[in-house]
């Protein structure tokens, strides 16, 4: 497993209920599979993985006592790290309710269906793409009609600005150019970054 990542911990009473719920493998936010089950000095020791899910790591253990008693305590520990890019701050909330069972699994922020950690990795990179093709292609025309009231432009001003950033799609073509002699991937992630802030700049 690889290091790093968010742990859960939580203790649960020791009842048939919650030793039939905890000691089974989760179907919810990610589909688990069982890979080890140890006897211990004072219960057994129970390993999950995940089968699919949105997790580049994931590791549930729970340490169920010998016993159903009023006393002792099952204790559930869940390592994950979400596969989710530049976004996953604002599902890392959601997800930790998730996987520390205070938050249903299905709500309006989770997909339908189970996704795995590729999935939920492409999903956030065409997201981060669309961003920034949705600002560079939005702002001129959202923006051109104040700034000719501010500035008293004339239409044709307004026009011949509007032809001039449409011909920036000139300059798009060396890069074509480039992303064949040093890789497509450090192109597309440096032009994501520059045309945004170029944008800005104009």
């Amino acid at each position: 497993m690889k290091p790093g990542g968010r742990m859960v911990t939580r203790r649960w009473p020791n009842d048939s209920e919650h030793r039939a719920t905890i000691g089974a493998e989760r179907v919810d936010l990610i589909s688990e599979r069982e890979v080890e089950r140890t006897l211990t000095g004072d219960g057994e020791k129970i390993v999950f993985a995940q089968r699919v899910g949105p997790f580049v790591t994931y590791e549930r253990t729970v340490e169920l006592p010998a016993v159903s008693d009023g006393h002792s305590k099952i204790v559930e520990r869940t390592r994950y790290r979400l596969a989710i890019p530049w976004f996953g701050w604002l599902f890392g909330p959601p997800v930790r309710a998730v996987v520390s069972r205070r938050l249903k699994p299905k709500g309006w922020w989770t997909p339908p269906d189970e996704v795995d950690a590729t999935q939920v990795l492409v999903i956030g990179l065409l997201a981060a793409a669309s961003m920034s093709a949705a600002f560079i292609n939005t702002i001129f025309t959202q923006t051109v009609g104040f700034a000719t009231d501010d500035f008293g432009i004339s239409e044709t001003a307004k026009g011949d600005a509007g032809s001039i950033v449409r011909a920036g799609i000139v300059f798009a073509l060396p890069a074509a150019v480039i992303a064949d002699r040093i890789g497509r991937r450090r192109v597309l992630v440096a032009v994501a970054f520059l045309a945004p802030m170029l944008t800005m700049l104009g």
